[in-house]
């Protein structure tokens, strides 16, 4: 009996003990440690992943269509010309854009109807009595060139962008020349066939003849402007800049990337 009593009172205290450790461990036990959050651990895979999914994102492909009006100055042909006329027609380009963060690199090709204005053309170096009435055929500039374009932000969606480009093209049509008389300082844009008055010529002069011209042509631009997107994925751009072998443009663009 007396060793059933003291079973029982082991158990007790077993029992007892169990209840107090289930509330807290006992003092002369170390503290638990802090539970581990896994969210808290960095991944160092999962962030590099990140970056280079954003990078990715920040690369894209696009086409584009761009008018632009080209503008040769009468003041600019004046280095090579004594006597010229002002040319300003537009001209139409499609293109092929790849874009990162910073810049654009970009392909394209441009039409331009030239259609400068038949009339009285002299070089520099030249008497008044060396005037030639001139005319253009179907005279057009078709070319191909890369530009590298840098976009610097402005505000949300607005850019400076800046740049430049280099290429090659060729040149289209006829230009024929008639020897024109009586021409002077004072008349020489008054182009007439009335041998009484005028800077005049005969359109059945046989000194009529076609000249020579350079069929191939190099191509140098460079350009400044903005770049607004309207969508992720839609931009427009207004640009102006100088095109060598000699105008000044004016050019916007409508650019979809994919």
């Amino acid at each position: 009996m007396k060793t059933t009593i003291q079973f029982l009172a082991f158990c007790l205290v077993l029992t007892t003990a169990s209840m107090t450790w289930a509330q807290g461990a006992p003092p002369w036990m170390p503290p638990p440690p802090a539970p581990v959050i896994l969210s808290e651990i960095a991944s160092p895979i999962t962030e590099v992943r990140a970056d280079d999914e954003s990078e990715i994102k920040l690369r894209k492909f696009g086409l584009g269509v761009e008018v632009r009006q080209n503008i040769v100055p009468e003041f600019f042909l004046n280095l090579f010309m004594r006597a010229a006329h002002e040319v300003a027609t537009p001209a139409y380009s499609a293109k092929f854009i790849y874009r990162t963060k910073t810049t654009d690199v970009i392909i394209k090709g441009s039409y331009w109807d030239i259609k400068a204005p038949n009339g009285n053309w002299m070089g520099i170096g030249h008497d008044w009595e060396d005037m030639e009435y001139t005319e253009f055929q179907n005279f057009k500039f078709v070319w191909g060139q890369i530009n590298v374009v840098w976009n610097q932000p402005l505000i949300t969606g607005l850019y400076f962008i800046y740049g430049g480009g280099i290429g090659a093209g060729a040149v289209m049509g006829d230009i024929w020349t008639t020897p024109a008389y009586n021409c002077t300082a004072d008349n020489w844009r008054d182009a007439t066939t009335n041998p009484i008055s005028g800077c005049w010529h005969s359109p059945l002069d046989p000194e009529r003849e076609k000249e020579d011209i350079p069929r191939v042509m190099a191509a140098l631009e460079a350009t400044f402007g903005l770049r607004y997107d309207l969508f992720s994925n839609v931009s427009f751009k207004l640009e102006t800049g100088l095109f060598l072998p000699g105008f000044w443009q004016v050019s916007g663009s409508v650019e979809i990337l994919f």
